[in-house]
């Protein structure tokens, strides 16, 4: 089959909406200007590492490409790289694509499970994705394909599964972005060439299912769903009791994150110092993180008169640490999944008090969830003030406990990674 068949054909798939197809029809794929890209000819020594493989290559063994978006350790990477590890402990052979750029900080630790790992970033652009993707799959015999936070993977998938009819398709979603709607809409667009949704919450399924019926009028089969929490990603015990506040003690509030935009780490500060102004008892706070808006915080917090009762650490990694340290932990943030660090804090009983946002209704009590709004900071502010009482503080917490419980009935591990990779 020529080019301009191929063509024909990845461009008259069925259910794929017109705002989608003119998308393709514009693409560089459609120009005469593109070009095949080989994998076993077009890659460099320092951006791929293999590992030597001495058994004879036993089919029975399946091959498992992950295409994730990059090297770096956030929530939603961190669940990637248990995914690969636990399909490595498995016995599946593990292929590692990453497709955003990035310093790729954490590369080594995806590099002990997986016999290729490809920075994509430092090959070629993406509009010529498509074509290394199909000789990579090629030339591996990967069976089966997992998307793991990579657009462009999504955008390639009608042109892989033109050539690769069997190749299992799996894609692991994790929070909804409201401006654009992010991986979950490209889920829900690219549905009919996935075999298995994964998802972090039920409310990932409301919404994917949403975009899927608003585009294309019709749900997606509920048994396309695998609905798998994180709470097994987190050491939790079969006993835990909620940390000690005495009264005679100080408490202490803590953030606990990245700072970025996303996190918003300044409504945490505007929530403090409107704590402090009440001064109703030995109350500090302590910030954990790194990221684009470290010197903006630092600069905060010097600049305020409550800058005594505020201590900065930095990024820490030790979990035992952090929450060993805070009594109260503060989620500020304007949009997330369900965040493993919910999970966590929980795990270490430590209360967790967060905006109402994403899937955090799914873990937390309705009390400590705070609408955000104009008053947000005020309302986080009263609640503090209402949960450092003992017993109100008792109560939430076990609350959240009985919440948690429900979902490690569903909690992801090797079982149902299994089914997913094996229908």
């Amino acid at each position: 089959m020529n080019m301009k068949n191929k063509l024909r054909l990845y461009l008259q798939w069925n259910h794929t909406s017109f705002y989608i197809r003119s998308l393709y029809l514009r693409h560089v794929f459609s120009s005469k200007y593109y070009k095949m890209v080989s994998n076993c000819n077009y890659l460099k020594t320092d951006i791929v590492t293999k590992k030597d493989v001495s058994i004879k290559k036993n089919k029975e063994v399946k091959n498992i490409l992950f295409t994730i978006h990059w090297f770096e350790l956030g929530g939603a990477e961190s669940y990637a790289l248990e995914t690969i590890k636990k399909a490595y402990e498995l016995g599946y052979r593990c292929y590692i694509i990453s497709t955003v750029p990035s310093e790729n900080k954490e590369i080594d630790k995806f590099k002990k499970y997986s016999e290729s790992i490809v920075d994509y970033t430092k090959i070629a652009c993406n509009s010529e994705f498509k074509c290394f993707l199909y000789n990579y799959i090629k030339d591996n015999d990967i069976d089966v394909l997992h998307i793991h936070h990579s657009a462009i993977t999504y955008h390639a998938l009608p042109y892989i599964k033109t050539f690769f009819k069997e190749l299992r398709v799996v894609d692991s979603t994790h929070i909804v972005e409201y401006e654009n709607g992010g991986f979950p809409q490209l889920s829900a667009w690219f549905s009919d060439y996935i075999d298995i949704h994964n998802v972090i919450s039920e409310n990932l399924i409301k919404t994917i299912n949403a975009i899927h019926r608003d585009e294309f009028d019709k749900n997606i089969s509920e048994d396309k769903f695998s609905l798998t929490y994180l709470s097994s990603m987190c050491d939790i015990p079969e006993s835990i009791t909620p940390k000690s506040l005495d009264s005679n003690n100080e408490v202490i509030i803590g953030f606990y994150g990245r700072f970025v935009l996303q996190k918003q780490p300044f409504l945490f500060l505007d929530i403090m110092e409107k704590v402090f102004s009440k001064d109703v008892r030995n109350i500090k706070a302590i910030i954990f993180g790194d990221g684009e808006m470290k010197d903006f915080i630092i600069n905060r917090i010097n600049k305020s008169k409550y800058a005594s009762r505020f201590e900065f650490i930095g990024r820490c990694d030790d979990k035992e640490k952090v929450f060993s340290k805070v009594d109260i932990l503060v989620i500020p943030s304007i949009n997330e999944g369900l965040t493993l660090t919910s999970y966590e804090a929980i795990a270490n009983g430590v209360n967790v008090i967060s905006s109402d946002v994403g899937a955090q209704c799914e873990l937390l009590i309705s009390d400590n969830l705070i609408k955000l709004d104009s008053c947000f900071s005020d309302k986080c502010a009263e609640r503090i003030f209402s949960i450092i009482d003992k017993d109100n503080y008792d109560n939430s917490f076990y609350g959240c406990l009985e919440k948690l419980r429900e979902l490690q009935k569903f909690e992801f591990n090797k079982d149902t990674l299994n089914l997913m990779y094996k229908g």
